[in-house]
């Protein structure tokens, strides 16, 4: 069995009064703009945005150069040691011991 329920009804199905409340308005203020002028501060990225200055040109580069990367990774071996485990990278001095 299911009972339904009504907040502006009363168990014996008769309606309840209802009761407006009125909110009560604040009155109205004018701004003082000399009072809260000296508490005004403009926001950091202003103050950012003043102090930006030009930054110096660079030489041009290629983002597709990758040569520094082939020359470091030279130095280095990929190897699985001791035939089990993840991959490592050994240096050329350690070559000989990977297997060990």
């Amino acid at each position: 069995m299911f009972i339904q329920g009504s907040l502006s009804h009363t168990y014996s199905g008769r309606k309840k009064k209802s009761y407006k409340v009125k909110k009560v308005q604040k009155a109205f203020k004018p701004l003082n703009a000399k009072k809260h002028q000296q508490q005004f501060h403009p926001a950091w990225w202003e103050d950012q945005r003043k102090k930006e200055t030009s930054k110096d040109f660079l030489p041009y580069t290629d983002p597709e150069c990758k040569l520094y990367k082939k020359e470091i990774s030279s130095k280095y071996t990929v190897s699985i040691p001791y035939n089990k485990g993840t991959y490592q990278v050994i240096s050329e001095n350690d070559i000989e011991h990977i297997g060990k």
